[in-house]
């Protein structure tokens, strides 16, 4: 596979593995966050380059994604945040909303702009199972998750209607072994080593929209066909 990919949000989690498999599958890649020591760990002795980047941070966000994306073939936005909020404090709110919502509309239109303006490419954002439904203990998340699948809907809706030739694949995971998988008595947690290779495996065939792992599939389309009445209920 010689790919150039940009992935905004890599220092930990889905991105970080992303990041390792698309280059050890001869990809060039591309890596930012906040953190540049954890960037710096994962590009050593790899054809894997790295640059700092808040997507809090929106004029420069915008600005290094529109540099970084140049030339790229596929961009990844997995940059988010998520944190219980049960007492509804707005800091917490406001926090989740600012990354997962205005960073990721700040990443998200520049790589678009740039595919548009160059006739082809491939844009891919982490939202999640959560999108679904409204969660008592974390509304702005479930929220901010669900803004990310409509916005990347619309993208999609545009790119066909223009003929843009940008494939557009919202990815949707359950509970991941990662620092945001939070909370007692999960169940279903798997691996992040096995949910990267899915969701290169989905970006590879362009699927629209990707739930993994596939036994998460059956909980989303729980999800969708729950009455409200018995949802609340849970």
């Amino acid at each position: 596979m010689n790919k150039r990919v940009l992935i905004i949000g890599a220092s930990s989690g889905i991105g970080k593995e992303l990041a390792l498999q698309y280059e050890s599958l001869g990809c060039e890649v591309i890596i930012t966050a906040r953190n540049t020591e954890k960037l710096k760990e994962i590009a050593e002795n790899k054809n894997i380059t790295y640059e700092y980047l808040d997507v809090n941070n929106y004029e420069e966000a915008i600005s290094k994604v529109k540099r970084l994306v140049v030339n790229t073939d596929i961009t990844i936005i997995s940059a988010g945040i998520g944190d219980f909020n049960k007492d509804l404090n707005f800091d917490i709110e406001f926090n989740t909303i600012k990354t997962n919502v205005a960073g990721f509309v700040a990443c998200v239109t520049e790589a678009f702009n740039y595919y548009k303006s160059v006739k082809k490419g491939f844009i891919a954002a982490i939202s999640s199972i959560a999108s679904i439904r409204g969660s008592d203990d974390a509304p702005a998340y479930n929220a901010s998750k669900a803004f990310v699948t409509n916005y990347m809907d619309g993208l999609r809706r545009k790119s066909i209607k223009e003929k843009l030739n940008i494939n557009i694949t919202t990815i949707m995971p359950g509970l991941v072994d990662t620092q945001m998988a939070k909370g007692e008595g999960l169940f279903w947690v798997e691996p992040v080593d096995l949910i990267a290779k899915q969701i290169i495996r989905g970006i590879w065939k362009k699927k629209a929209e990707l739930v993994v792992s596939n036994r998460w599939k059956l909980i989303a389309i729980l999800l969708k066909l729950l009455p409200s009445w018995l949802y609340y209920r849970l």
